[in-house]
């Protein structure tokens, strides 16, 4: 799977899905999902791990408008990567590199669940154990509660 180096504290803000926009000063025709990895440096509870799964939907020059989205500010040649489909994972150690590089990460091909109690759909974030982000609800999908997800 593609994946990118991103520092702290803006690897946690994509994971968080605060941050929508990664800037870069380079060009990247990539599209389709990427293992965002936290840097080594600084030093955080994420550093030198993968965090999350992004879809890159588009890369242009960065726009005014934009700085909200990129928590950042524009600057000279910043080209704007447009992230969607935010998926957090269970964050597992990787040896950082610069521009795009390759790791080795399967995509799970679980069957998708709804949350019971907002209906919104549930992320995979372990083996077998699916969040609701909405609700913050944490389960397996064979446990009997109230909360328990649906096909």
């Amino acid at each position: 799977m593609k994946a990118l180096s991103v520092r702290e504290p803006w690897a946690g803000l994509i994971r968080n899905g605060k941050k929508t926009i990664e800037t870069r000063t380079w060009n990247t025709n990539y599209r389709g999902d990427l293992l965002i990895c936290a840097s080594a440096n600084p030093k955080t509870g994420l550093s030198g791990k993968a965090v999350c799964i992004v879809e890159v939907v588009d890369c242009r020059p960065m726009e005014k408008s934009d700085e909200m989205a990129a928590c950042c500010e524009i600057y000279p040649n910043a080209k704007a990567w447009i992230l969607r489909n935010i998926r957090p994972i269970t964050p597992f150690p990787v040896k950082g590199q610069l521009q795009i590089f390759e790791v080795c990460y399967m995509i799970s091909e679980e069957p998708t669940f709804t949350c019971t109690k907002c209906n919104k759909p549930l992320t995979l974030i372990r083996n077998d154990i699916w969040k609701c982000l909405n609700c913050n609800i944490e389960k397996h999908p064979c446990y009997k509660s109230d909360t328990l997800p649906t096909k």
